[in-house]
């Protein structure tokens, strides 16, 4: 009978311990966006719509685009937009114009692929450009 109580009272610190050991990360901030212009070069802007932004730096709350998409001037402005810095990354998730998708913001991250000019058009891009990244988009 005393190896019943015992076993369990032995057992107890080795549970706590191994549970404290567990770290969770917490999960990045998800965003929703759009998908608004492209210059067909991987120039890409997206236009945030919710998400819980604290530092309002990361976006631009008026553009134009004033580029030029199928022989016309777009003359379009866009509220709450930022560049795509990571445009490869961002191809990669294969969206099209219009398309809403959650992404998390990854301002730090070293390993990104880095904003560029496209040598064919002028195409002026918001002054912000951010990292996107866990790009999922979101069923219409």
């Amino acid at each position: 009978m005393l190896h019943r109580v015992t076993l369990p009272i032995l057992l107890l610190p080795i549970i706590i311990v191994a549970s404290n050991c567990r770290r969770s990360q917490p999960s990045p901030a998800r965003y929703i966006g759009k998908y608004v212009v492209s210059d067909g070069c991987g120039q890409s802007v997206v236009k945030f719509l919710s998400g819980p932004i604290t530092d309002s730096s990361v976006l631009v709350k008026s553009w134009t685009d004033t580029a030029y998409h199928n022989g016309m001037v777009a003359d379009t402005t866009f509220t709450n937009v930022f560049a795509v810095k990571n445009w490869m990354t961002f191809r990669r998730a294969n969206l099209k114009l219009g398309d809403v998708f959650t992404f998390a913001l990854n301002q730090h991250d070293p390993n990104t692929d880095t904003l560029y000019m496209c040598p064919l058009r002028n195409f002026a891009m918001p002054a912000v450009a951010n990292t996107v990244t866990d790009i999922q988009p979101v069923p219409q």
